[in-house]
């Protein structure tokens, strides 16, 4: 073999050497470096987003007084009465007569948070029906209104009644 033989045989060598090494070791490498960075890029991103949604400025009182008024959407579940004083308060402010049939606590598997079960009849005319359910639903607890059947009373045309089931969110 001669001496360019040998030099264009190294050079051949060297050239496949680079490409085996690039392709099986230097270029998964650097993937996994683009793959990291874009992540990174990502995770940067959300975070000075959420930065800027939670002003730190002001020692993350604005993040406090969000915790604070999200903790005012639950009824205290350790006194369901408060509840049930709530709902006869709507129902006489509206002229809705009703009867609260039973509470039951429950742990919820499809909900995040325990809750118990209010389910009350109710008569009362069509408009204060209305007032009443739009007061329940306007009022500042995280409340599920999980069921209502509401008829034409047989008796007066211009009265409702009904049944209605109520889920309240509760902190415990």
């Amino acid at each position: 073999m001669g001496k360019n033989s040998k030099i264009i045989l190294l050079v051949t060598m060297t050239a496949v050497s680079v490409v085996v090494v690039y392709f099986f070791f230097i270029g998964p490498l650097l993937k996994n470096i683009e793959d990291g960075l874009k992540e990174i890029a990502s995770i940067r991103v959300s975070t000075e987003r959420l930065e800027q949604e939670v002003d730190l400025s002001d020692n993350g009182e604005k993040l406090k007084s969000f915790l604070r008024e999200t903790n005012q959407l639950f009824v205290d579940g350790g006194h369901p009465a408060n509840t049930v004083l709530f709902l006869r308060e709507t129902a006489n402010l509206h002229n809705v007569d009703k009867e609260i049939i039973e509470i039951e606590p429950k742990e919820s598997v499809e909900n995040y948070w325990p809750y118990f079960e209010v389910e009350m009849t109710f008569s009362g005319s069509q408009e204060n029906f209305f007032n009443f359910l739009e007061e329940i639903e306007a009022n500042k607890f995280l409340i599920d209104i999980k069921e209502a059947t509401i008829r034409k009373d047989s008796n007066e045309e211009k009265t409702l009644q009904g049944s209605i089931l109520l889920n309240f969110f509760t902190d415990k």
